[in-house]
């Protein structure tokens, strides 16, 4: 529907003066002459109990199909200035990403629309879902029939989304991703770079309940039976954004002329910068007594430091992460946990406190007791800096960048334990020419490798947000909701009880200069997806793993027994592959982290096996996932008690092993 003259009306009280004051933080962009008519289609709509305007309403609209190709046309009689029409489409089918699989199969209005709008995009979508209809007693990995496996596929092309802030049940704010696809006519006009119609989000808040629409006006004369156009990249404005983007709105292969200009512009990206070398990068060179003559022994390392041996307990502050990992067995025959940060022997927190003008746990220099937070930690603990950093100093597979950091000690140049990774808030165009060589490779040979990725928020540590796709629209989208990380995913992972799992590894970091760090490998907690292993399936509940006592739980023990029957591997083996890829990966985060005199880390080592017993490292977090009883006692009296007794010592030594 289609409006071009102006309307006072009222709306439920609401004169149109007050019906723009209460939109006003939407309205810029659009023509102000546009506001009445918009006021007015809205009132209309409410009159007639329309909760949305379809595309049999647009009277001045058509579509036309041409060599399998549809487009939009103005069909009116008389030519339409700048900003002087403007139209609503509705939203045909609103879904949550988690669930979207039973929605579609629910909804069978929505699937009808979904059927016809993807056949009017795509002419070979027409025949991939009459394919798809014939199998109706053929099944997916979960059980999901074959066209709502398509319609999951490719319903990436057409959906947008938008957050909303909202109150949760416990009082605190949260955000909610709300997934949409808007009317057919939205989603065939030709995309230009020159359009003729700019499209907007719109909510019509005059109404308790918010209504979303998608707004279209024109902003060029639109002679009749001329064609609509709108630019689907219209809030990109760089060139090669532009490109890689376009592959969510349009995910076909690229051309020669299109994949060359991906490439050529990833050879102006500068390669990684690497971080300052640090003292123990390399081998210290030492003379030996004789002139002239040099060893590769290094000088011995620095004595560790303790706090000072007492009576009675040691007190710590930790309003944090010392309850929530440790729980109720937080409670050490040796340490108090205290609220008065000023009074603390240990701060153990991630939050930034400042006492009397000194900042704890955020800059070593003004703390004068023992800290368990190193100052630029993050280029550990948060996944998009985590990269930067494994890619800075042990290099890129199959790539020698520029003044990296020599790869000593940790075999030939480029992290091969780190999953093949980008993020997409800089790196998107060397994700898109990654993802479609290995598409040309899966069509060059049968039994390639699946072109699977994992998507992660880049700034979280944790499951919450991640999800498992093979769809290039798909991923990209993900960009809607934040700055995200896309690694590829391990297609042939190991299995317990036939269920993906991971290692949760405790780490300690007792200095950085010289690196000198301990994992406990009695103390690993395998984290487990809570339904079996199927490859090719879409259910995130059987490629994310968790430690939530509601999933399935799997002690040590048995995994231990499990790999060493199933995969004819020796358990220290394994401990050895997973003490290496954490030392690399700490190793590589410490280059940009800040040496401290009071600062000791605690860190929890996330690390996966493949069938072969490939050991790859995923990250770290500051919140490790530990079980057990006296943990807490045991970990804060390895870290920072001095005088412990003898046979305390060589418990710890054997519990806390050192990383080399």
């Amino acid at each position: 529907m289609g409006c071009a003259s102006g309307v006072v009306s009222n709306v439920n009280g609401m004169d149109t003066n007050a019906w723009v004051r209460r939109h006003k933080e939407q309205l810029p962009g659009i023509s102000p002459k546009l506001w009445k008519p918009l006021f007015a289609m809205l009132e209309e709509k409410r009159k007639n109990g329309q909760g949305a305007v379809g595309f049999d309403a647009y009277e001045d609209l058509q579509l036309k199909t041409e060599n399998e190709v549809t487009t939009v046309l103005y069909t009116g009689t008389e030519t339409i200035q700048p900003s002087s029409r403007i139209w609503i489409a509705r939203h045909v089918f609103g879904f949550e990403k988690e669930t979207l699989e039973s929605q579609i199969e629910a909804d069978g209005g929505a699937r009808k629309q979904l059927l016809q709008l993807l056949s009017q995009r795509d002419p070979d979508f027409g025949a991939l879902a009459a394919k798809a209809q014939k199998k109706k007693n053929e099944t997916g990995a979960d059980g999901v029939s074959a066209l709502t496996l398509l319609l999951r596929d490719r319903i990436w092309e057409v959906s947008e989304a938008y957050q909303l802030t909202v109150q949760k049940d416990d009082g605190s704010l949260g955000v909610v991703c709300n997934w949409y696809v808007s009317d057919a006519i939205t989603h065939l006009m030709t995309h230009s770079p020159n359009p003729n119609t700019r499209i907007r989000l719109f909510f019509d808040m005059t109404e308790d309940t918010p209504l979303a629409y998608t707004l279209f006006w024109n902003i060029q004369p639109i002679e009749s039976n001329q064609t609509l156009t709108r630019d689907y990249l219209q809030d990109l404005q760089s060139p090669i954004e532009r490109e890689m983007l376009y592959y969510a709105y349009f995910p076909r292969t690229p051309d020669a002329d299109r994949l060359a200009f991906l490439q050529n512009s990833l050879v102006k990206e500068p390669d990684p910068t690497p971080p300052p070398a640090a003292p123990t990068a390399t081998k210290a060179l030492a003379t030996n007594g004789r002139k002239g003559k040099k060893t590769d022994r290094q000088p011995p390392p620095p004595s560790r430091v303790f706090l000072p041996a007492r009576e009675g307990k040691y007190k710590v502050y930790s309003p944090d992460l010392v309850p929530k990992i440790f729980g109720e067995s937080a409670a050490s025959a040796r340490m108090e946990l205290i609220k008065d940060i000023a009074s603390a022997d240990i701060v153990w927190t991630a939050q930034r406190t400042e006492v009397h003008g000194k900042v704890y746990a955020a800059d070593s220099e003004l703390v004068e007791n023992f800290v368990t937070v190193f100052p630029n930690e993050e280029a550990l603990t948060l996944r998009e800096q985590f990269l930067e950093s494994v890619y800075a100093v042990h290099g890129i597979p199959g790539r020698h960048p520029s003044g990296s950091i020599a790869n000593e000690g940790c075999g030939t140049i480029g992290a091969e334990w780190y999953p093949q990774s980008f993020n997409l808030n800089t790196q998107a165009a060397a994700f898109v020419c990654e993802y479609w060589e290995r598409e040309a490779k899966k069509k060059e040979r049968k039994g390639a490798e699946s072109n699977s990725w994992i998507v992660k928020p880049a700034t979280g540590t944790r499951t919450a947000g991640v999800s498992v796709s093979h769809n290039i629209s798909e991923i990209l989208r993900q960009m809607i909701t934040g700055p995200k990380i896309v690694s590829k995913y391990i297609n042939t992972p190991a299995l317990v009880q036939g269920r993906k799992f991971e290692l949760q590894v405790l780490v300690l970091v007792d200095s950085l200069n010289p690196l000198r760090a301990y994992y406990a490998p009695d103390l690993i907690v395998p984290a487990v997806a809570p339904l079996p292993y199927i490859a090719g399936s879409t259910d995130p509940k059987r490629h994310i793993t968790s430690t939530s006592e509601g999933d399935t739980v799997v002690t040590l023990h048995e995994l231990k027994r499990e790999l060493v029957a199933k995969y004819k591997v020796k358990w220290n083996e394994v401990l050895e592959r997973v003490a290496g890829v954490i030392f690399a990966g700490i190793r590589a985060g410490s280059y940009r982290m800040k040496a401290c005199k009071g600062a000791k880390g605690i860190y929890g080592a996330q690390v996966m096996l493949d069938d072969q017993m490939r050991t790859y490292l995923l990250g770290f977090s500051n919140e490790p996932v530990i079980r057990g009883e006296g943990v807490f006692g045991d970990v804060s009296g390895f870290l920072f008690v001095e005088g412990a007794e003898e046979e305390e010592r060589k418990r710890w030594e054997k519990q806390f092993v050192l990383l080399k």
